[in-house]
C-alpha cells in the first residue's frame, strides 16, 4: 500500500525534502544489497522489493522523528547502512521507509587512555582504522567488505571476517549502544567501562537483531593496541584433508589472528589478478597471520612453519613485508567476486552465486566439506569452498543459471541439504552474514524451541512490528526464496 501524501509531506517538513526520495530510479537503487537475491528482481517482479521512500538521515533526530511517523502510521521501516549485506537484510521487503544512515558518520571520540571509540553508525570501517591508527589502536572485526562497510550495518549483523580467529567477532568490541525504538524513545545500553555484570545485557541484545528492535544511532567500541608486527604464511597442499590436518596442528599450538582456506579454483582466479605475488597452485592453501611483538611473532612463525611442514605441504612461503601482505589479502578479500572470472564473459551474465555461511565445531569442518562434495557432485553441482578455518566459518559457494529449472531445482535440495547438515553436526546455518531474508526459512532448523521467544521479544521493543520485517524467520509463507523462484518460473512458461 503506497504511503499517504500527507505522511511524505510530514516527512519533508520535518527530514528536508532534499532528504526524502521517492524517485523510481532512486527506490531501485536501494532495493538491492551485494548478495544474490536481488538478481532474482531481473528475472520476475515479484522480487522486486523496492521502498515507498528513502529517508536520508542527518542526526538522531532525523532518525526519531521518521520512526515516530512510522510507528503511528504502521509503516515498515527498513534500516540501511553501505548495502553491502549478503542476505537481504537490508533489502525492504515490505515497501515502506528506507532509513539511510550512510550520512551520519562523525567520529565523535577516541580515547586511548580508556581503549574506547565513540561512533555514528554511517562511519565506514576503514575511515575508522586510520583514525585509530593514528592514535596506536585499531577495532578488531574486519569483514571481507572493509572498504564499504558501515559500523553500524556491522553492529545490527554481528560482522566478522578474517581476524575473528583470534580476535572474536563485532559484539565482543561493542561497550555500549544508543538506540532509537519505534516509538522514538531513545536508550543507552551500556557504559564507557570495559566490563559491567549489571542486569540484562541489552548491548548484546541489539547487535546482531539486524534493525527488527530499533535502530543503533550511536556505539561505543571497544579497541586494542596495534601489533607492532605480522607475518602471513601461505602453506599449499594436494588436498583438503592434508590443509585440514595443517590447520588442526597449529591451532593446538597457538592462537593465530587469522586462518583460511582458499581452494583450487579461488586460488586460480585470484592468481590472475595479482600483479607480483602468486599463491601456490594447489587443491588447498591455508594462510595463517601472526601478529604481536617482534619476538612472538618470529616465534609463531617457527611453530607455524613446521606445523605446517609436519603434514608436507607442496608450497610453503612466509611474507614479512607490509605490501606482500596487503597485496596478497586484497586478493582474498574480493575472492568471492574474483571467482567470476572462471566464467566466460557471456556466462557472468546468467550466472548467481549462492553463498552458504555456516559456522562448525572445528573437528566437524573436513565432514562438512565431503558431505557437501558429494551431495553437490549427486546433484550435478560444482561447490567452491572457502573460508575462515580458525573459526569454523565455512563458506560453500557453487553458480547456476537462474534461468534454468534444473538449475533451480538443484540448488533448492543443496541448500537445504547444507543448511541440515550444519546443524546436525553441532552448527549454524549463519555464521557471520546474519540471517536476513534469504536464511530466514531456514533459522527453525536451528531455533525451532526459540523462535516463539524472539518473536515475543521483538513484541515489546516493537509492538507494530514495523522494524524491518520480514528478516530473521519467516512470516507466513515459509518457501525459501530459491523455492519461490521456482514458481515464478512455471508461471512464466
Amino acid at each position: 500500500m503506497p504511503i499517504p501524501r500527507k505522511v511524505l509531506n510530514l516527512l519533508e517538513d520535518l527530514i528536508g525534502s532534499e532528504n526524502v526520495y521517492t524517485d523510481e530510479a532512486i527506490l531501485y537503487a536501494y532495493s538491492w544489497d551485494s548478495g544474490s537475491l536481488p538478481l532474482f528482481s531481473l528475472l520476475s517482479d515479484k522480487f522486486r522489493f523496492m521502498p515507498d521512500v528513502v529517508v536520508k538521515a542527518k542526526c538522531i533526530e532525523d532518525v526519531v522523528n521518521t520512526l515516530k511517523i512510522a510507528n503511528q502510521e504502521k509503516i515498515p521501516v527498513t534500516p540501511r547502512g553501505a548495502g553491502t549485506s549478503l542476505s537481504g537484510n537490508c533489502i525492504p521487503v515490505k515497501g515502506g521507509i528506507l532509513l539511510d544512515l550512510t550520512s551520519m558518520n562523525k567520529i565523535k571520540e577516541v580515547n586511548s587512555d580508556d581503549r574506547i571509540a565513540i561512533v555514528e553508525p554511517g562511519v565506514v570501517h576503514r575511515n575508522l582504522e586510520e583514525e585509530l591508527h593514528e592514535h596506536g589502536m585499531f577495532f578488531p572485526p574486519e569483514p571481507g567488505s572493509a572498504d564499504m562497510c558501515t559500523i553500524g550495518g556491522m553492529i545490527a549483523n554481528n560482522a566478522s571476517g578474517v581476524r575473528a580467529c583470534k580476535y572474536g567477532t563485532t559484539r565482543d568490541w561493542v561497550l555500549s549502544l544508543k538506540v532509537a525504538l519505534p516509538n522514538g524513545e531513545i536508550i543507552d545500553t551500556g557504559t564507557r567501562a570495559l566490563k559491567d555484570a549489571s542486569g540484562y545485557n541489552l548491548t548484546q541484545l541489539f547487535i546482531g537483531s539486524e534493525g527488527t528492535l530499533g535502530v543503533i544511532v550511536e556505539a561505543t567500541l571497544k579497541l586494542f593496541p596495534l601489533p607492532e608486527h605480522k607475518a602471513l604464511i601461505i602453506a599449499g597442499y594436494s588436498s583438503l584433508d592434508e590443509a585440514i590436518k595443517a590447520a588442526q596442528l597449529i591451532l593446538r599450538k597457538l592462537t593465530p589472528s587469522s586462518l583460511e582456506l582458499v581452494t583450487e579454483k579461488y586460488v586460480e582466479t585470484m592468481n590472475k589478478v595479482l600483479k607480483r605475488l602468486k599463491y601456490p597452485q594447489c587443491k588447498a592453501v591455508i594462510m595463517i597471520e601472526v601478529d604481536g611483538s617482534k619476538h612472538e611473532v618470529e616465534g609463531q612463525v617457527d611453530i607455524v612453519t613446521r606445523e605446517c611442514k609436519a603434514v608436507n605441504p607442496e608450497a610453503l612461503e612466509v611474507y614479512w613485508d607490509e605490501k606482500d601482505r596487503e597485496e596478497l589479502w586484497h586478493a582474498r578479500h574480493y575472492a568471492g567476486f574474483i571467482i567470476l572470472r572462471m566464467f566466460d564473459k557471456a556466462e557472468i551474465k546468467i550466472k548467481a552465486v549462492h553463498i552458504h555461511d555456516v559456522g562448525l565445531p572445528l573437528s566437524k569442518i573436513l565432514d562438512y566439506l565431503k558431505f557437501a562434495e558429494e551431495e553437490a557432485s549427486k546433484l550435478g553441482i560444482s561447490v567452491l569452498p572457502f573460508g575462515h578455518l580458525g573459526d569454523g566459518n565455512l563458506h560453500v559457494n557453487w553458480y547456476v543459471d537462474p534461468q534454468k529449472e534444473i538449475d533451480i531445482q538443484a540448488a533448492i535440495k543443496l541448500t537445504k541439504k547444507l543448511a541440515q547438515k550444519a546443524v546436525e553436526l553441532g552448527g549454524t546455518v549463519s555464521a557471520e552474514h546474519g540471517v536476513g531474508a534469504l536464511r530466514a526459512p531456514y533459522m527453525k532448523l536451528q531455533h525451532a524451541p526459540l523462535i516463539d521467544y524472539m518473536r515475543k521479544i521483538k513484541a515489546i521493543f516493537d509492538p507494530n512490528n514495523i522494524m524491518n520485517p520480514g528478516k530473521l524467520w519467516p512470516e507466513g509463507d515459509e518457501k525459501d526464496f530459491l523455492e519461490k523462484l521456482l514458481e515464478a518460473y512455471h508461471q512464466n512458461v
